[in-house]
Formats: structure tokens, sequence, C-alpha cells
């Protein structure tokens, strides 16, 4: 009998927890709607901000170029938030349902102070799906460390010529560091005061670096992609020619990896702009530089503002189907 009563006390426990659960759940939920509405109200302040500061005189613009140049902007977004669930399955975990839609709204947190709160929202939702949130970090050190280098791959080409030697001089050392004795390397050391400061074994951390490599090349098209968005916002309202597709998807990729360093940048407005201006002044001149990168912070910001309305409507019409 007591056994019996204890069973029954047992499966009313668990039941009790998981009700609690489903409440805290849904208090959670209503606490991200909240959010994500006051993210979307504040991205499209700033998007009138912007457009208010450095008004765009279409008047001599090639709309359907400006358009083309939108779609690609968005296009570039996307596939960018596309690597996620790639690398997520290669550190062994599962990519939750919808992967990208979820990235999509939390890409509305980088325009708030800090650089982190973009990555603090995807791995509360990506929790809500039954993602470890020890996966989920690991994927996002990945993908910041990934897409890093890969941009600063891309923006190598637009270094004066003494800074890239001296970049490749230094990598290669670093190399032959680290094949001497990876264990006393640099890289060790850092993984080893990684994982203190997130309680992760080194052992669980080493499987992330050599994935790193792969990942690094599916971010390679991404800039590629969004270079080609740069070039089409300049092309749309300048005769850039179009050989200088190259230099433009450097340049922004360069910016971008300027703008993702300065954290206190909300999405590193004002620093990708100088960034940009001070590569882009020597080709096509000061004033045309500083149109072009406002066109495209615009178009961007744009694309983040459309996608994380549509990522959350979508979200909202799968739940009512639901039931939740």
């Amino acid at each position: 009998m007591s056994d019996r009563l204890t069973e029954e006390q047992r499966v009313s426990r668990l039941a009790s927890a998981a009700m609690q659960r489903g409440r805290d759940s849904r208090w959670l939920r209503l606490v991200a709607r909240f959010a994500a509405l006051a993210l979307l109200i504040v991205l499209a302040l700033r998007l009138h901000q912007l457009w208010r500061e450095r008004p765009i005189d279409l008047s001599g613009a090639d709309v359907p170029v400006l358009a083309l140049a939108a779609t690609v902007s968005f296009i570039a977004i996307v596939a960018y938030g596309a690597v996620w669930p790639l690398i997520l399955k290669r550190i062994g975990s599962r990519a939750p349902n919808g992967a990208v839609r979820l990235f999509l709204q939390s890409q509305l947190g980088k325009y708030l102070p800090g650089g982190i709160w973009h990555y603090a929202g995807r791995v509360g939702l990506a929790r809500a799906r039954g993602v470890p949130v020890r996966s989920s970090v690991l994927s996002l050190g990945i993908e910041v460390a990934a897409s890093a280098l890969a941009a600063g791959i891309v923006g190598y080409f637009v270094l004066p010529v003494t800074l890239a030697a001296t970049l490749s001089i230094s990598t290669l050392l670093a190399l032959i560091v680290l094949a001497s004795d990876p264990t006393r390397s640099p890289l060790d050391l850092l993984l080893r005061t990684v994982g203190r400061v997130v309680r992760i074994p080194v052992g669980d951390l080493r499987p992330t670096i050599r994935a790193l490599p792969g990942i690094v090349v599916l971010y390679l098209p991404v800039w590629a992609i969004y270079g080609v968005a740069f070039w089409l916002a300049g092309r749309a309202l300048f005769p850039i020619p179009g050989h200088e597709v190259l230099y433009f998807t450097a340049t922004f990729a360069l910016a971008w990896l300027a703008g993702m360093l300065v954290v206190f940048a909300p999405g590193g407005i004002g620093i990708r702009e100088a960034v940009l201006v001070g590569l882009l002044a020597p080709r096509v001149g000061e004033a045309e530089a500083i149109v072009i990168a406002a066109t495209s912070r615009i178009l961007l910001t744009s694309a983040d503002l459309v996608g994380g309305t549509a990522a959350l409507a979508l979200s909202r019409l799968q739940r009512r189907r639901l039931g939740l």
C-alpha cells in the first residue's frame, strides 16, 4: 500500500511539475511577444531616423536595380541564418524546427545596445524548442568565429599591402606554433579559459574547433551575396562598373567585421558606415560613398524588419493552428 501511495505521489508530483512548466512556458511566450513587439517598434523608429538623417534622393535612381538590391539583401540575411542549423548538426545537436525563422526573430535584438541580445534571444527561442542551452551557446560561438574569419578572408583583399603581408606572416607563424605543440598553443589556452567561463569541459570544446574550418567555407558565399547586394545598392544610384563588385564585397565584409567588434554600437551602426566610407571614398568619391553606405544600411535594416515581422507572424499562425 505504501509503495502504491509513493508511486501515486510521484506521478502527482510529475503532473504538477509539468503543469507548472506549462504555465511558465505561457508566461515566457507572453513576455517574448511583448519583447518582440517592442523590438519591432525600436527597429521601425531607427529606420525612420536613418531616413531623416540621410534622406536618399531616388529621383535619379534605377528603381528596378534598387528593388533587386533590397531583395538580395534579404536573401543574404536568410543565407546567414541558414548556416546556424548546419552548425548545430555539426556539433551533434538537433536543429529546432523553423531554425531560420527563429534566427530572423532574434535578429531584431541586434539593434539594442550591447551586441548580445540577438544571441540571447536565439538561445531562449531554441531552448523553448528543446535545444540545450549549452549546444546553442557552442553553436553561436562557432557562428561568430566562423563568420568573422570568413569576413576577414574576404575583406583581406582591400587591406593595404603592408598590413596584408603582416597578417599573412602572423597567421603562418601561428599555424607553425599550433602544429608543433597543440597542447601548449594559444588556442588550447583559449579553450581552457573559455571552458572555465562557460563551464564546459575542454574536451567538449575541441570538436567545435574541428568543425570551424568547414563552417568558415559555408560563410564565404554568404559574404558574396552580401557583397552583391551592396554593389547593387551603389549601382542603383551611381554608374558603378561591374568589375567593382569584388571590391565592394571585400569592403562590406571588412566593414561588417569592424561593426561586430564594436559591441556597444547596435548592429554596428556608425562603425560599419565609417569603414565603408573610408574604403569606398577613394574609388567613388566621399559624397557618393556616404550615400551608398546609408542606402545599404536602410536596405538591410528594412530587410531585418520585414524578416522579423514575417517570422513572428508565421510563428503566431503556427501556434494558432496547434491550439497553443
